[in-house]
């Protein structure tokens, strides 16, 4: 920002003084561009971190596809689903009504992330008996994805991430498409 008689003015980010250009980022006043790729998505990372027999159980459940696609395919269409209202709409509507009621409680925290042990924690309180295996289901519908840390390669199962819970505890997280359809279900909250 510069400063005009006293008022904070907004500079341009693409005068001529601007490290910022069509091309990408200058490095110094020279014009060396540094390309600007858009960063993989966490939901896309997470995805790509699925052994290829864990993508394709989720997969199945999220997307019901015909056939056999390839991985690449099948980690675009996965990222796509979270675009069509009507997918997540139907996939909603499979899941039981304690499912529904914990996608809706994520959703009105406005906080997409959450660890697994305070999940299970709400859906006691609401009655629920077996808050960890909702989080499973959800987990296998594609509705909730783990939070792996940046240097995990490979997840061959949901049951090896379970086994992983070291003192920081696992997290989860759920695409804001999910959050925004399950927001309207009924919390069955007593009165």
């Amino acid at each position: 920002m510069t400063e005009i008689s006293g008022k904070s003015a907004i500079r341009n980010p693409k005068s001529e003084t601007s490290l910022v250009t069509d091309g990408g980022l200058r490095n110094s006043e020279f014009e060396i561009p540094i390309p600007t790729d858009p960063p993989v998505s966490r939901l896309e990372r997470t995805l790509r971190a699925y052994e290829e027999s864990l993508l394709r159980q989720v997969a199945g459940k999220l997307l019901r596809p015909r056939g056999q696609w390839p991985i690449e395919e099948l980690i675009e269409r996965c990222r796509a689903a979270f675009d069509n209202i009507a997918t997540i709409d139907r996939r909603l509507k499979e899941l039981n009504a304690p499912e529904r009621r914990l996608l809706a409680l994520i959703a009105h925290s406005g906080q997409p992330c959450w660890r697994v042990v305070h999940l299970v924690e709400m859906t006691t309180v609401l009655g629920d008996p077996d808050g960890l295996q909702l989080v499973r289901n959800l987990l296998e519908a594609g509705l909730l994805f783990p939070k792996l840390p940046e240097t995990w390669k490979r997840l061959r199962s949901f049951n090896h991430w379970f086994s992983q819970a070291g003192a920081s505890g696992l997290a989860v997280f759920a695409p804001a498409s999910v959050l925004a359809r399950a927001i309207g279900e009924d919390l069955a909250l007593p009165a």
